[in-house]
């Protein structure tokens, strides 16, 4: 999966963009996010995953919010998460 991780000026957060057209299965996708020890919250829109302090915005589209993180950090969760979410679709 290819991805580009682009750090939100004056801000610890990083949005994370898929470079292809997708389309995940949100609710499909929180047990195994529970498995992992996040915290979720469905939103139906999105997911907001919550783990040692890192929140995590899951869209359908496969965009990510993570906050707050460096940019490296936050690559390694976008793989880990596009990894679970490619599975759950």
């Amino acid at each position: 999966m290819k991805f580009k991780v682009v750090r939100i000026c004056g801000s610890t957060a990083n949005t994370v963009l898929p470079e292809e057209r997708m389309a995940f299965d949100l609710k499909r996708s929180v047990l195994q996010l529970q498995e992992m020890d996040y915290s979720v919250i469905d939103r139906e829109v999105m997911l907001l995953a919550t783990k040692d302090g890192i929140e995590v915005s899951i869209y359908r589209t496969g965009r990510m919010v993570i906050h707050p993180a460096e940019k490296e950090r936050a690559r390694e969760m976008a793989e880990q998460f596009y990894d679970l979410l490619a599975r759950s679709t």
